[in-house]
């Protein structure tokens, strides 16, 4: 049985070549089709970016977002969402998109930065990399202190961007600062010593690419997120989560004290990010049983 699969409220350039696309690869014995109309297609794949409507009875939802899936839209859900809501539900998080799984050739689409046309084209970033740790081979002197890229005025990330500058004046970049950076990361954080990267709002289980990106970045992320990060096989010692603190006050004393100390920075900066080597066998699972399910027969 050949597919046909239609995907809607999507961002540009989805399912061709990106992750989602090499998910639905490995999930799926069988051949596939894209097709454009909802009422062609089998299965429809739908995100939150869009309000074109698809029958929930064939409808799979991927949410990038950090809000809980709509089950009343699909069948069944990709979301940050930890919870399986019966079966309907896979957690599936952002960061997985910036990871060289095996084989994963992704293609050199831009990643959109802003509401605005400025792209940037961002490597993945290995998971051995990560799993390893670093090595510290630059004089911290050479650096800049801390920088911020965002788009949208999120109050958690202006209220800590404040609260840095109080300290020292964080660079800001982006949308948000009317300073847009069109390049990859990678060639303006490596220039500082921190990157600050807190999540947009704080929900069980929402972990974007964006500690990852700083780290992988040679930076320290400044992050504020869940505070049980080990859970989801990240290392806690990796970064500095505001969220480990009692007060402003001590994470203030903490970021002088590693921003003044070549040895607590260090200890830091050298420590792995990934505390187990991820897995996609539990989404794969999950794809091909939603899949054979909404079409009647195994896939």
């Amino acid at each position: 049985m050949k597919l046909r699969f239609c995907c809607i409220n999507f961002w540009e350039n989805a399912f061709d070549g990106d992750f989602y696309e090499y998910l639905l690869c490995r999930s799926l014995n069988c051949r596939f089709d894209w097709v454009d109309s909802v009422d062609d297609a089998h299965v429809v794949f739908t995100s939150v970016f869009g309000s074109q409507y698809s029958d929930p009875r064939k409808t799979i939802l991927i949410s990038a977002e950090h809000q809980s899936p709509q089950l009343f839209r699909c069948s069944y859900s990709l979301s940050f969402d930890i919870d399986d809501w019966l079966g309907q539900n896979c957690y599936c998080p952002y960061w997985y998109n910036r990871l060289e799984w095996p084989d994963f050739n992704k293609k050199s689409h831009p990643i959109k930065l802003s509401s605005h046309s400025h792209t940037s084209y961002e490597p993945q970033i290995s998971i051995d990399d990560l799993l390893s740790g670093r090595i510290l081979n630059f004089d911290l002197a050479d650096k800049q202190f801390c920088a911020l890229v965002a788009a949208n005025p999120d109050p958690l990330r202006i209220n800590l961007f404040n609260l840095l500058s109080m300290y020292k004046q964080v660079a800001g970049y982006g949308n948000l600062f009317n300073n847009p950076w069109p390049h990859p990361k990678h060639l303006l954080l490596n220039k500082f010593r921190f990157c600050l990267c807190p999540e947009n709002c704080l929900s069980p289980g929402y972990i974007t690419e964006k500690i990852f990106d700083a780290w992988s970045c040679s930076t320290i992320p400044i992050y504020y997120g869940p505070s049980n990060l080990h859970s989801f096989g990240i290392n806690p010692n990796a970064i500095i989560n505001y969220h480990d603190f009692d007060s402003a006050l001590d994470f203030m004393n903490f970021i002088r004290h590693v921003d003044s100390s070549a040895i607590t920075y260090k200890s830091i900066y050298e420590e792995p990010l990934l505390l187990s080597r991820p897995s996609l066998e539990k989404l794969i699972m999950f794809v091909n049983k939603s899949i054979s399910s909404i079409v009647g027969t195994s896939v």
